[in-house]
């Protein structure tokens, strides 16, 4: 990506182009002289935040559209910035575009909005690196995630954190300064505690974080059981389609069959195993366990599914206890073809094994239970993609910002034992070494390939 010029004035559509409202997207010093023009002067005097205008997109061709004003520096780039808010055609916004580049504006790379809010100062990088994580966040655990990057939070913390470490390293450099002098600046055992509380603040940042990179896979929920235990009927259920064969006839999943399901707050990856039985009978029964233990120790979540009335449950233990020993995450214990039987849950059969486990009794022919099963899946996502659920007041962080950290505490603690050792010196150089790390966080000491590498993952408008 070439290096980003920002004395040019740039346009893109910031919008999709798939409804019925676009949103063009103009910024730079000629962006209010373009629009000026377009609209014949009536919006020169930018007295007012929003206009109603009907903007000239060829010689014979006007629309309607609103235009929202920001002036620099109060934008979302730092410089002029006009968003034009125009119901039409596709067309016509490729007309409206061609007209605004005819007067030396140029197409926007991808990320360039979001690059020179960063370059101008209007946000950090960590929070740059939000703004494409909200973007291309496919659920609400994502977009939480993003969102905590987006609010600064881990700027703030990261911001304390190197305060302490330049005060701590200022008061021995200068002790190092008159050290011939025989005065002490600051005393051993301030220096041992003072970068003791660093080093336990960088590492509970880094343990108490949400790892944003962790929430970018989809996470698998499994569905498992003895055969013919309804695991089939359930997962087309639950995905409202015809993902898994369905028959009477034993052992009629032989792969492992997946689908996407939507819930409220996640989207996950459910997958149907074939019916685990321990005893192999022939090769095929031997790589369909083999392909489902593989599953089940991917999974985020496990449903262990077990028909409502049978004779004999010999069979549901020993596939229970093989799930147990591959799987060691939340697990819901679904008793199916709960139609079939009129008596309450609770006796259902005496015979069926007791699983310690969460119980949801469903129907996949009449919908009983499907709606609890969902929110009880969404609710153990939501637990286990990042502590504390949705309100944890955890701070996101992604790979850079966690390695960066990690080499800041590795430094820091070597700056400990230096001190330790009476080698303020040393203690001093590897301090400075962890200060200059965290402040790879934000704007400071970035290379310009860690700028193309972040903002070139954008959409052309943000």
């Amino acid at each position: 990506m070439a290096t980003y010029d920002t004395s040019d004035t740039i346009v893109a559509v910031s919008s999709g182009l798939s409804g019925i409202r676009k949103i063009i997207r103009i910024s730079g010093p000629k962006a209010f002289e373009v629009v000026s023009k377009m609209t014949k002067g009536k919006f020169s005097a930018f007295q007012r935040k929003i206009y109603n205008v009907h903007l000239r997109i060829s010689d014979d061709l006007y629309l309607h559209a609103e235009l929202i004003v920001f002036k620099s520096p109060n934008s979302y780039t730092g410089d002029n910035l006009i968003e034009i808010h125009i119901d039409c055609a596709v067309v016509a916004v490729e007309q409206l575009i061609a007209e605004i580049t005819s007067s030396g504006v140029r197409l926007a790379e991808p990320g360039e909005f979001t690059a020179r809010a960063f370059l101008n100062g209007k946000i950090g990088l960590a929070q740059a690196e939000a703004v494409a994580q909200i973007v291309s966040a496919g659920s609400q655990i994502k977009l939480n995630a993003a969102q905590k990057l987006l609010a600064g939070r881990l700027s703030q913390s990261v911001g304390n954190i190197r305060g302490k470490l330049l005060d701590i390293m200022s008061l021995i450099e200068a002790g190092l300064d008159f050290s011939d002098q025989n005065i002490e600046i600051v005393s051993k055992h301030k220096a041992l505690h003072d970068i003791a509380e660093i080093r336990d603040g960088l590492q509970n940042l880094i343990d108490g974080c949400i790892y944003y990179e962790a929430v970018i896979d989809m996470p698998s929920v499994g569905v498992a059981g003895a055969s013919n235990a309804g695991k089939s009927s359930l997962t087309n259920t639950l995905l409202g389609w015809q993902r898994s064969i369905v028959s009477s006839e034993k052992a009629t999943t032989r792969d492992v069959l997946s689908g996407r399901l939507e819930l409220e707050h996640n989207s996950c990856l459910l997958f149907d195993c074939a019916g685990l039985v321990p005893e192999s009978k022939n090769i095929l029964d031997e790589l369909a366990l083999q392909a489902a233990i593989e599953a089940i120790h991917g999974a985020s979540v496990m449903m262990f599914c077990i028909e409502a009335c049978k004779d004999d449950y010999s069979d549901d233990i020993k596939a229970l206890q093989l799930v147990m020993e591959n799987f060691t995450g939340p697990m819901i214990c679904v008793v199916t073809k709960y139609d079939q039987i009129q008596e309450h849950g609770d006796a259902v059969s005496p015979k069926l094994p007791d699983i310690h486990t969460d119980t949801i009794f469903t129907s996949s022919q009449t919908g009983i239970g499907i709606d609890s099963l969902k929110g009880r899946i969404d609710e153990l996502l939501g637990q286990t993609m990042f502590a504390g659920g949705e309100s944890s007041d955890a701070i996101a962080i992604n790979q850079r910002h966690f390695e960066t950290t990690n080499e800041a505490v590795g430094n820091v603690k070597k700056a400990h034992k230096e001190i330790v050792s009476d080698n303020e010196e040393l203690a001093a150089m590897f301090l400075r070494s962890a200060y200059e790390a965290l402040a790879g966080i934000e704007n400071e000491s970035v290379d310009e390939q860690m700028l193309n590498r972040i903002f070139s993952s954008f959409c052309i408008g943000k």
